[in-house]
């Protein structure tokens, strides 16, 4: 039930399924006294006879004639209320069953009307335009009418009786009048020190345009509340220096987005919550206002750390112990899980360092108890080696702080346990990484004395002659020999101390990538020389790639349909074979461009639609470039991009410039040759054109002499062409490149007299 038609007066609209001959319609109805009067009827499908399949009514566009939105078995129309002609037919958009009806409503707040459907009787579907006016954002029942719901979602007490102010069923309202609105309420969460961003609408829904004040309050002290104008980018400013930011001169029904950013400190809480209400009002009138709330709600963080790894050395069956301390990192109380992996004897204590530690919680795992949010608990380890370990014998442990809220979310440390004895050396560790030709790359390497008494390390290197290689200490400087024993050493080493040596290596130059070559650097015992330990050093050749394209001829010129060659090389540069796809742009149109390769035109190798060449590593392949341009290109200049692009990385490329110049080639045509009869006295007419080559031109035009009694003349678009500069000669004027136009010749037969039975007269017409 409205007013559809916008007559003052109410209609009512229905659907009516003839159940039988397939003719079923809609129907809009009118009070006509003692019936109902047939405003219009217009055709609509429902083969299930879904009576109850109501239309619903809304003024989409606001003409002041609203549309009636329906929807039945085999489509979606939107007819006009004021005659029922389609507006807008879907025919995905429909649901072979029996009750239910459209909506209408502001259901994601940006100021427009949206359609909710049945989208191919199984989902939901929704419907927009921008061209659509605004509405409310409640829809609430089978049987909606604008009374029966409050602007806030609340159900009225009273409700008012819909034929005393709206006089309407089924049909949406328009926002509220004479007030600003903000909206929508909303409600997110956000993780600690992380950002929510809420997208609010401004509507001026008064009848002028006034400045709209922008406040907010609410918000958490250490929470930041930022609000941004439509870009999302500039904070909202004050335009009429009012000190309140605001939006500049909102035009009556225009609608403005703001953003709005919530974030929660970095120590924020599960479950706290931010309650923050943003108002727009009037600036000329602060009592005409709106709000829309904005509720956020921290969300559980679970994150642990465990610190910090260590390392440290002791004697076979002497007990090394080590502190650690675990931080909760998450927002809420965690009970921290400790599990320790080690192939020697561990045990592991509270913060005493007296008690071991217990299951607290019931899991069957060890914990340090229920840790407070960013708060830290300490706790001991104790790793024993056994008594028979061999000298030199390195233990990992690894130690393990697990959320019992969510196992999945863990941290741990490793704990380096070495066994020293009387005499012994430790060199590592064995490492590799890669480099490029003749680029140096330095490994660090640890020297450490597990002995019991003070030793000189000695050093020696096997390694591949060609290669280059270095051994120097922490500072830089290279090895010597500190103790007169003829080999290169770290110098005295306590026991258990360590030093670091660094070992450079540069590969020579144009090496294949992925070449390999290893180093093996040996630490030897000053006291003892059996007593040694080696580490490899494994260097990789990684892989160069490089291209260039070059070429001695860039430019050249030709005529029309001639063809030229531009040779070009390709230089693969790189330490590797590579194919290199040539690709052509800035191509002109009509004009042909081919590359070859040994006299045929370049294949595609690798399949991906461009020709290619295949260069070997540090080698270059000679191509040549085929261009013709057009039989009717203009005296003109063509510039034309080669790209050579390496399929091994395609950011890898390089690019040539040929330059093409057309030459003039001056030429006019004037066709066609005819022949014609004529009786005497009488007019013929002949059609010529008369057209340029590829250079523009002035054209004139000589017609021969015509036998005596003859007349001819030239014409051109209906005018007789004449001599305009004195030259003798009919003028035409200055026709462009390729540029044809149509004259006409006229030639007038003599009066004769009597018989004439072989008359042969010939007019050329050259230019």
């Amino acid at each position: 039930i409205d007013d559809i038609n916008n007559d003052s007066y109410p209609e009512i609209v229905v659907f009516s399924n003839s159940y039988t001959d397939s003719k079923d319609s809609i129907f809009a109805l009118q009070d006509a006294g003692d019936s109902a009067r047939v405003v219009w009827v217009a055709g609509a499908a429902d083969w299930i006879g879904g009576s109850s399949t109501i239309p619903v009514i809304y003024d989409l566009d606001r003409n002041g004639v609203k549309e009636v939105i329906w929807e039945g078995t085999e489509y979606l129309r939107i007819y006009d209320g004021s005659d029922g002609g389609v507006l807008y037919e879907n025919t995905d958009l429909y649901s072979p069953t029996a009750n239910e009806h459209v909506a209408i409503a502001d259901i994601d707040g940006d100021g427009h009307a949206e359609i909710i459907t049945i989208y191919r009787n199984s989902e939901i579907a929704v419907l927009k335009c921008n061209d659509w006016v605004e509405c409310r954002d409640q829809f609430s029942c089978y049987t909606y009418h604008i009374t029966n719901i409050n602007d806030d979602l609340s159900v009225p007490r009273i409700e008012p009786n819909l034929w005393e102010t709206h006089n309407s069923w089924l049909s949406q309202g328009f926002l509220p009048y004479g007030t600003i609105i903000v909206r929508p309420d909303q409600a997110d969460s956000v993780l600690p020190d992380s950002t929510r961003e809420y997208t609010l609408i401004v509507i001026n829904r008064t009848d002028s345009s006034d400045v709209v004040n922008i406040s907010s309050s609410g918000t958490i002290p250490e929470w930041r509340r930022e609000i941004y104008d439509s870009t999302g980018t500039d904070t909202l400013l004050d335009t009429n220096g009012d000190e309140v930011p605001d939006i500049d001169s909102l035009f009556p029904d225009d609608t403005a987005r703001i953003l709005v950013k919530i974030t929660p400190p970095p120590d924020a809480l599960y479950g706290d919550t931010d309650t923050t209400t943003i108002t727009g009002s009037l600036s000329h009138n602060p009592t005409v206002r709106d709000h829309a709330i904005l509720i956020t709600t921290v969300e559980r963080m679970i994150g642990v750390n465990i610190e910090p790894s260590s390392s440290d050395s002791t004697q076979p069956g002497e007990t090394v112990r080590y502190y650690l301390w675990v931080r909760n990192e998450g927002n809420f109380i965690d009970c921290i899980d400790i599990n320790a992996m080690s192939s020697w004897d561990t045990k592991i204590f509270d913060c005493t360092g007296i008690d071991t530690l217990t299951d607290t919680d019931g899991d069957g795992v060890q914990d340090v108890g229920d840790v407070s949010p960013y708060e830290s608990e300490g706790l001991f380890v104790d790793i024993t080696p056994p008594q028979d370990v061999l000298l030199g014998e390195i233990d990992t442990a690894l130690v393990y702080a697990i959320s019992s809220i969510d196992t999945s979310v863990s941290d741990s440390v490793s704990l380096i346990t070495r066994v020293y004895g009387d005499i012994g050396v430790i060199i590592e560790p064995d490492i590799s990484d890669s480099t490029y030709p003749q680029e140096m790359i330095e490994y660090q390497l640890y020297i450490t004395n597990v002995g019991k008494y003070e030793d000189v390390v000695d050093i020696e290197t096997r390694h591949t002659e060609e290669w280059d290689f270095s051994l120097v200490d922490r500072q830089g400087n290279e090895l010597c020999d500190t103790d007169g024993d003829g080999r290169i050493d770290v110098g005295s080493l306590e026991t258990g101390e360590t030093t670091v040596i660094k070992f450079e290596v540069t590969p020579p130059p144009s090496l294949r990538t992925g070449l390999e070559d290893t180093s093996v650097i040996y630490a030897i015992s000053s006291l003892d020389t059996a007593r040694m330990d080696s580490a490899a050093v494994t260097t990789r050749i990684r892989r160069i790639v490089d291209i260039d394209l070059e070429t001695d001829v860039p430019s050249d010129s030709v005529a029309p349909l001639e063809t030229t060659f531009y040779p070009f090389r390709v230089i693969n540069l790189g330490n590797g074979d590579d194919t290199v796809d040539l690709s052509i742009s800035n191509a002109s149109q009509g004009w042909e461009y081919v590359i070859y390769e040994d006299d045929i035109p370049a294949e595609d190798h690798n399949n991906n639609t461009l020709p290619d060449v295949i260069v070997q590593m540090y080698g270059e392949e000679e191509l040549r470039l085929k261009v013709i341009p057009p039989l009717t290109v203009a005296y003109t200049e063509d510039t034309v991009k080669l790209t050579g692009i390496s399929s091994v990385d395609t950011s890898v490329r390089d690019s040539l410039l040929f330059i093409t110049v057309v030459r003039a080639s001056p030429s006019i045509s004037i066709e066609p040759d005819m022949e014609g009869f004529v009786s005497t006295g009488e007019t013929e007419e002949y059609a010529l054109s008369v057209s340029c080559g590829n250079v523009g031109d002035t054209i004139s035009l000589s017609p021969t002499p015509l036998p005596d009694g003859w007349k001819g003349a030239l014409y051109y678009e209906g005018e007789e062409m004449d001599d305009i500069n004195g030259d003798g000669l009919l003028d035409l004027g200055y026709l462009s490149s390729f540029e044809e136009r149509n004259i006409t010749f006229k030639v007038t037969a003599p009066e004769l007299i009597g018989y004439t039975s072989d008359i042969d007269v010939a007019s050329v017409v050259s230019a």
